[in-house]
């Protein structure tokens, strides 16, 4: 998952009909290909779903999801690395289409995806407090864990 904050906000979009969370807004993400190391994987999702190129990427924490019905198959562990970065070289909205109407905004919107609004509100959380996300002692996503339920598709 790549969080990404610039001045004028952070980066997401709606997942297309037909993708994980689809009518979600979410934070561009995927699963690596075999072999794939998480940097890789980070950027190569970006971008194919944003058309741009991350910029200042650091690894922020390795997140544990589980899920009870993944893709109606049953339960699935997922382990999330997260970046956070601090910009984009190229231009929003050229990717493949897996995440439409891609935007800025300071606030956490309503239709946000349930464990990434948590992850983004502990990151805001954090950079109140302390400023230096990756060193915080008090607050380390590397520990953090997320069981949800799998959030259905609107139809």
């Amino acid at each position: 998952m790549v969080v990404i904050r610039t001045q004028e906000g952070f980066i997401h979009g709606v997942a297309a009909k037909g993708e994980y969370a689809a009518g979600m807004r979410r934070f561009p993400m995927g699963k690596a290909k075999i072999g794939e190391r998480p940097i890789k994987n980070a950027i190569r999702e970006f971008k194919e779903e944003t058309g741009a190129m991350p910029t200042g990427l650091k690894l922020v924490g390795k997140v544990k999801w589980t899920v009870q019905n993944y893709r109606e198959m049953g339960p699935a562990e997922f382990f999330i690395h997260v970046f956070l970065g601090n910009g984009i070289n190229g231009e929003l909205g050229t990717g493949t289409g897996e995440l439409l109407d891609l935007k800025f905004t300071k606030e956490i919107p309503k239709d946000m995806l349930q464990f990434h609004a948590e992850i983004l509100r502990r990151i805001e959380l954090n950079q109140k407090f302390k400023g230096q996300f990756v060193d915080d002692k008090r607050f380390n996503l590397k520990s953090y864990k997320i069981a949800v339920k799998h959030q259905e598709r609107p139809r």
